[in-house]
């Protein structure tokens, strides 16, 4: 008698850069923890961020940190990164979590392919909105707009950061681009995970993977040993040139490890968990960057 195959679900978390992506990635970890689960993390650049920031537990961690899935050859890590753990690590449920910058129709492309549908299926799609930076970002990025255009369920997170009348005009702008998605509020990415839990998407036709139009954004990653003064750091930052849509990694900043992140003009530093003092990594995201200035710059700090 031959034998049933089995598919596991797949939840695809996406969302702009800075969205809160990972904060929801930690409370799903948690809550399903009785679960046999893995997670994939994609991240838009070469030093692996998001991953340690990620809590503990029994769960399978599967990082793509080599750039944009629009490279060929992340695009096919990505597919057989996925073909593995749906083929041998067989999960009841896989949580991907999507770069910022991913265009959500090339995913699903990629999910649709005969090698990758014989063992996972997409259950659902969910989408989280910063209201903070959504209507700049939307207004020369396409990715943001795709994200929201194919999810299921649209949260717009970090409510309390926006007022009634901003959230309101977003809560529309998402009806217009999403119709049929369900659109829920949040404050880092804390609401009821039945919200997730009963949506069940139904196939759709999709084209092959590549047809996708890729936003016109790059990184750079920079790291390196040593201990940096606050006053060094905060001038490299004020000299950076071009356009940088978010910065994000630790640093050892006056002999301390701290965790930095920063997206438009929201900056947090905060002591860092798990990272070996004296080494730094960070990873910038934008348009226009000098990659050999920052280099060099990061060079002079250390």
């Amino acid at each position: 008698m031959a034998q049933v195959p089995v598919i596991s679900d797949v939840v695809l978390i996406t969302g702009y850069l800075g969205a809160g992506k990972t904060t929801l990635l930690n409370r799903m970890i948690a809550a399903y923890g009785h679960l046999r689960l893995a997670v994939l993390v994609n991240e838009f650049g070469s030093i692996g961020v998001d991953g340690a920031r990620l809590g503990r537990g029994d769960y399978e961690l599967i990082e793509l940190n080599r750039g944009s899935l629009f490279c060929i050859c992340v695009r096919t890590d990505f597919i057989e990164a996925v073909r593995r753990i749906g083929r041998e690590i067989k999960p009841d449920l896989l949580l991907i979590e999507a770069t910022g910058i991913a265009d959500t129709t090339e995913m699903e492309r990629m999910m649709a392919l005969p090698q990758v549908a014989e063992c996972v299926r997409i259950r659902s799609v969910v989408c989280l909105v910063d209201p903070l930076t959504f209507g700049k970002v939307s207004t020369f990025l396409r990715a943001p707009m795709t994200q929201i255009e194919k999810a299921d369920l649209v949260v717009i997170n970090k409510a309390d950061m926006a007022d009634e009348a901003t959230l309101c005009n977003l809560e529309q702008r998402v009806r217009e681009i999403n119709s049929g998605a369900r659109i829920i509020r949040a404050v880092k990415a804390d609401f009821a995970l039945s919200e997730i839990e009963t949506l069940h998407r139904s196939s759709s036709e999709v084209g092959a993977p590549g047809e996708g139009r890729t936003d016109k954004v790059f990184s750079v990653s920079l790291s390196g040993t040593g201990s940096i003064t606050r006053a060094d750091w905060d001038e490299f930052r004020r000299n950076l040139n071009g356009e940088i849509l978010r910065l994000k990694g630790w640093l050892t900043l006056d002999g301390a490890v701290v965790s930095i992140d920063e997206v438009g003009e929201q900056v947090e530093i905060v002591p860092a968990e798990g990272r070996i003092p004296g080494t730094n990594g960070i990873v910038l995201i934008g348009r226009g960057l000098d990659r050999e200035g920052m280099e060099a710059g990061f060079s002079w700090l250390l």
